[in-house]
């Protein structure tokens, strides 16, 4: 958990849908399980020498403050806000998308195809008031924000 930010499946779920899963539900099942598969994508998205070194890393941190007498400074790790604030759903519809029928296979789609998803919504955040507030929509080379003025 150090490298991503986990929460459990039910967790997931009730963010995007806003209610508790239903047993008898096919629909909440199929979501849980695209749930799933994006919580073990980002486990493993990351290298294991970069979670290896970053634990080693916090360790020697929390050694080092011991040493100077100090309490070892804790990142919170929840709880997380109710909602989905990472773009958790916007992984699902790609990993979703991923399954249709694509030009070059009946069995998928590739991955070119199915980025400009996150595209697509990145783009239109970037053209909205809460951009602009951000100061995140004047972009220039190399993805650097251009002052307004």
């Amino acid at each position: 958990m150090i490298s991503a930010p986990f929460q459990c499946d039910c967790c997931w779920f009730v963010n995007l849908s806003k209610r508790e899963p239903s047993n008898a539900s096919e629909s909440d099942h199929r979501l849980l399980g695209y749930i799933r598969r994006i919580n073990l994508d980002m486990f493993w998205s990351s290298e294991g020498s970069t979670v290896g070194h970053s634990l080693g890393n916090l360790r020697k941190a929390a050694r080092m403050s011991t040493l100077l007498n100090l309490a070892p400074h804790h990142v919170p790790r929840g709880p997380w806000p109710v909602g989905d604030n990472l773009g958790f759903q916007v992984a699902i519809e790609m990993v979703r998308a991923s399954q249709e029928k694509g030009r070059n296979s009946v069995e998928y789609v590739q991955f070119d195809t199915v980025r400009k998803i996150r595209s697509c919504y990145t783009n239109a955040y970037e053209s909205s008031p809460a951009a602009v507030l951000e100061l995140i929509s004047f972009k220039g080379d190399f993805e650097k924000t251009l002052p307004l003025f």
